[in-house]
C-alpha cells in the first residue's frame, strides 16, 4: 500500500468519525430521556479517542 493510498484511507475513516460524532451530538441534544443521552455522551468519548487515534 502506498502513501498516498494510505492517506486516502485516513481521510475517509476521519470524515466517517466525524460524520458519526456529529449524529451522536445531536443525539445528545435531543435524546429523550436520560439514558439516551448517557449512551450518546459514551459514544462521543469513544469518537473522540479514535479521532485522536487516528491523527
Amino acid at each position: 500500500m502506498t502513501i498516498a493510498a494510505l492517506d486516502l484511507w485516513l481521510d475517509g475513516l476521519m470524515t466517517l468519525l466525524a460524520v458519526s460524532l456529529l449524529i451522536c451530538f445531536v443525539r445528545l441534544y435531543r435524546g429523550p430521556d436520560v439514558p439516551n443521552r448517557t449512551v450518546a455522551f459514551d459514544l462521543i468519548a469513544i469518537h473522540a479517542v479514535g479521532i485522536f487515534a487516528l491523527f
